[in-house]
């Protein structure tokens, strides 16, 4: 297995820059998930680990050598891509082989690992059937054993279960992180699906315009975003954000709603307090009340059940306001009164 560490690396289309300035260490052993939206250069970065690009700038460091431009064959890493990329004329034991075709092992070494890495994925079944007589989830499994055959450094998986089913990629979340931890082998998740990362990942790495804004465990970036970016990002259902003004007065902080001037009190002892124009709170951090002793008023837009709770979308101010309540006696276009636990309030 491989330390990874990434220095000020650059990778750029012509004008553009997928991957910018991107320092990043993936430690021996370790479960990275790259985070983020569509186009923001995860993908890139990790073409460019794996050798499939050569970076613009920068270097890419595994185990403190220079790999930056060494190629790809040579870094002993292994990759599972978004579709199964399986030979269709071969059948999964011979499409397995072919990871090992040129390697200087004897027949019998090879039919070891093959058998090694079929029975850690219990594929046994399917040796001798062929691409399109299997289904998605046991087609990804079959790539994962012609990568992990080779009993390589480093584990990099691009989006591998962005194709499959929800029920299934639920299954393979389960079975990806069991194997990773039986291998031990330093492995870099790629996804856009924030729950995916926050239930594999030792550590998660969101990406945004081509390099990292925060790294850190998955309750660390859920608890602790350093960004609005990141905030906004990572949780489902999303945060849910107001933009106004920090004031004080009569010896209380408030928090003045932009256009309705609304007035909300705040407990914080936050310096500088008066810097920061967004407030931030997760659905699950709004209860609505009967009380007089309320902070907002809004009108419910959309509700969706979700069977053991409740998701109430609601209209406040151009945007929408999201609460997770288990209540069910509520209509759209209702109007309710809704109270922010203080204690939970994130400012930006």
């Amino acid at each position: 297995m491989a330390k990874i560490e990434l220095i000020n690396l650059n990778k750029q289309f012509g004008d553009k820059f997928a991957v910018k300035d991107q320092n990043l260490i993936v430690n021996q052993g370790e479960f990275l998930i790259l985070l983020g939206p569509s186009g923001c250069g995860k993908t890139t970065t990790l073409n460019c680990i794996a050798g499939l690009e050569i970076p613009t700038s920068g270097q890419i460091l595994f185990n403190n050598n220079d790999v930056t431009n060494n190629p790809p064959h040579s870094r002993n890493v292994a990759m599972v891509f978004q579709s199964a990329l399986l030979y269709p004329h071969l059948n999964c034991k011979q499409n397995i082989l072919m990871s090992l075709k040129k390697t200087e092992l004897t027949d019998k070494e090879k039919e070891d690992r093959i058998s090694n890495s079929v029975s850690i994925l219990n594929i046994q079944d399917l040796m001798t059937k062929k691409p399109h007589q299997l289904s998605g989830g046991e087609r990804q499994r079959v790539a994962t054993a012609k990568a992990i055959v080779r009993q390589p450094d480093v584990f990099l998986l691009d989006e591998p279960m962005a194709a499959l089913d929800a029920a299934l990629r639920q299954t393979l979340r389960s079975e990806l992180v069991n194997l990773q931890k039986k291998l031990n082998t330093t492995t870099i998740f790629v996804t856009h699906d924030q729950v995916e990362a926050m239930t594999m990942g030792d550590r998660i790495a969101v990406m945004n315009n081509g390099k990292v804004e925060q790294i850190g465990t998955p309750i660390e970036i859920y608890n602790q975003p350093k960004t609005k970016f990141v905030a906004g990002f990572v949780g489902s259902p999303p945060m849910n954000f107001l933009n106004g003004t920090f004031i004080h007065q009569d010896n209380k902080n408030l928090f003045e709603i932009n256009d309705t001037k609304d007035l909300i009190e705040i407990n914080s002892d936050l310096k500088n307090i008066s810097t920061f124009k967004t407030l931030a709170f997760r659905p699950q951090h709004l209860a609505i009340t009967n009380e007089s002793d309320f902070d907002l008023k809004l009108k419910i837009f959309g509700i969706e059940n979700l069977g053991k709770e409740l998701i109430i979308i609601c209209e406040y101010n151009n945007s929408k306001i999201r609460i997770i309540t288990e209540k069910t006696n509520y209509k759209i276009n209702d109007i309710i009164n809704v109270k922010i636990d203080k204690n939970n309030i994130l400012y930006f």
